[in-house]
C-alpha cells in the first residue's frame, strides 16, 4: 500500500492543517462570496415576492387552488374579543387619568 493513501491521524492532521493554513489565506475572499451570495439569494427572493401576481377576485376559486377557508363563527369571536378589548382600554384610560377612584 502507498502510505499517501493511509489514513492515519498523522496523515488527516497534515492535510487539515495545510486546508486550514489555505484557508485563512483566503478566509476575506470567502467571506465576500459568501457575503454577495446571500445579498443575491435575497434579492431573488424579493423580487419573485414583488412581482407575483394576486389570485383574481372575479372569478371564483377552483378546488384545485389551496385557498385558506374563514369560519364565520371565528370572524365573530374575533369581533367581539375586538370590541371587548376597546372597553378594557377605556377602563385603562380612565384608571389612567383618575388613579385615586
Amino acid at each position: 500500500m502507498d502510505t499517501k493513501n493511509k489514513l492515519s491521524i498523522d496523515n488527516i492532521t497534515e492535510t487539515l492543517t495545510k486546508y486550514w493554513k489555505l484557508f485563512n489565506k483566503f478566509r476575506f475572499v470567502i467571506f465576500l462570496i459568501f457575503i454577495g451570495l446571500s445579498y443575491v439569494y435575497l434579492y431573488l427572493q424579493v423580487n419573485t415576492a414583488i412581482n407575483q401576481s394576486p389570485l383574481s377576485t372575479t372569478s371564483p376559486p377552483s378546488p384545485s387552488t389551496n385557498l385558506v377557508r374563514i369560519n364565520p363563527q371565528v370572524v365573530n369571536q374575533l369581533e367581539s374579543l375586538k370590541d371587548n378589548s376597546v372597553n378594557v382600554q377605556v377602563l385603562f384610560e380612565q384608571a389612567r387619568n383618575n388613579p385615586f377612584q
